[in-house]
């Protein structure tokens, strides 16, 4: 009894995560290592070596922005930035630039490099910060990707749809309703759903 018991958990405990891995690929930020990407700090990892100064640069601008313009205090999410389409499914993205994986990382395509992309998929960070992992899930659309398309300047004046619709609508909510503080603001908001 006792040996089928200790099977039966130590299959749990393999199984669980190797599914995971298999069948989820965005949870593949926790050991991008494993996956052929090299981390040359505990938050920043490149697929390609000779890019991450670009990289550094695009995260530090990108954080620095949210923290100096709009008072977003981050801490350090680990960030992975692919520079080949394999990389790129290799995570799990499809047509997206960039994916956070709540608050265990994210990844940025390799036509996401730039600045507002990676200000964006912080956002979606810090939001997971704020709220939680599995409450971030359940908050409505129009709040977290209008709050990210709007807040990380996004150049484009009309997005595909729904996505300018959710700008629309988090602008909208935001002008009567973003004080100073956003963090303050965001809460009050999740707070009553």
């Amino acid at each position: 009894m006792k040996i089928t018991k200790w099977i039966f958990i130590t299959l749990l405990f393999l199984v669980i995560p190797i599914s995971a891995f298999a069948l989820y690929k965005p949870i593949r930020v926790i050991t991008p290592e494993f996956f052929g990407i090299h981390c040359q700090t505990r938050i920043l990892c490149v697929e390609d070596d000779t890019q991450f100064s670009k990289a550094q640069n695009l995260y530090l601008k990108s954080k620095n922005n949210l923290e100096t313009k709009l008072g977003i205090s981050l801490s350090d999410p680990r960030i992975i930035f692919c520079s080949t389409e394999k990389c790129k499914i290799t995570f799990g993205l499809s047509k997206a630039a960039g994916l956070s994986v709540g608050t265990f990382g994210m990844v940025i395509a390799p036509r996401g490099w730039n600045d507002y992309y990676v200000t964006h998929e912080l956002i979606h960070y810090w939001q997971s910060q704020i709220a939680g992992n599995i409450k971030f899930l359940f908050l409505e659309k129009w709040m977290t990707e209008g709050m990210a398309y709007s807040l990380s300047n996004d150049p484009r004046k009309t997005l595909s749809e729904p996505f300018q619709t959710y700008r629309i609508k988090f602008d909208n909510w935001c002008k009567s309703n973003c004080s100073n503080n956003l963090e303050l603001s965001f809460k009050s908001k999740i707070t009553w759903w």
